[in-house]
């Protein structure tokens, strides 16, 4: 997983911000998104923990370039190969990420 962490783009400072903070991880950790005109959504994530970034890179998989309801994230069953704090995490992630599907 955190050789996985390697792929994911660094976020540019600026956007490390208390709008973009995901609460509930224990780790710092970030989310921006965009939306096209065909409701495609694109996210990106950063975090300062190597394991973060890895576990990010599966959940944007999940959810990058794909409309809300065209996410798998639910059929992964990640979570239950998690600590419970790393669980606990991941669902603050997902729970932004589906937060923000849902404002648009």
């Amino acid at each position: 997983i955190m050789l996985l962490g390697k792929q994911l783009n660094r976020l540019d400072k600026n956007y490390r911000n208390a709008q973009t903070l995901i609460s509930g991880c224990e780790s710092l950790a970030w989310l921006i998104a965009q939306k096209n005109n065909h409701n495609i959504f694109h996210f990106q994530a950063d975090s300062d923990a190597k394991i973060i970034r890895g576990l990010l890179v599966i959940v944007l998989a999940a959810f990058n370039d794909k409309t809300a309801a065209q996410s798998y994230f639910k059929s992964l069953g990640l979570i239950q190969h998690l600590s419970p704090s790393r669980g606990s995490g991941i669902l603050a992630i997902v729970e932004k990420i589906t937060g923000i599907t849902q404002e648009y």
